[in-house]
């Protein structure tokens, strides 16, 4: 979990920095008054404002996406996407043992080929 982009490592070592430069008294002081002033602002209307704004902002791009219609166009995107990673081929080759004409066993190298794709 991260607090103002600050993680548990980076929280601890601010930490342990404080209590070397303040001292353990001042520390205890600092801690108090810096808690009050976070309060303070977190429960502001500037706060308020700007978490709802950056919701606003993330929530954009699906806005537009979903007022231009483009779902359908992003959908087929994937779909050709998946096609080009895996493409179905037809040779004259499978075209005949699909159809029963000259239809021989796999065997070796035949095999592994089909395997793999």
């Amino acid at each position: 979990m991260e607090v103002f982009n600050i993680g548990p490592w980076e929280l601890i070592l601010i930490i342990v920095l404080a209590l070397v430069v303040f001292g353990p008294e001042r520390m205890v002081r600092y801690s108090k008054e810096a808690a009050i002033l976070i309060r303070r602002i977190i429960r502001s209307p500037f706060w308020r404002e700007l978490v709802s704004t950056s919701e606003e902002i993330k929530t954009i791009p699906r806005q537009l996406v979903k007022d231009a219609d483009l779902d359908e166009s992003l959908r087929e995107i994937s779909q050709l996407r998946d096609t080009m990673k895996y493409p179905i081929r037809l040779d004259a080759s499978e075209d005949d043992e699909a159809s029963g004409e000259n239809a021989s066993p796999i065997t070796g190298k035949d095999a592994q080929d089909r395997d793999n794709r």
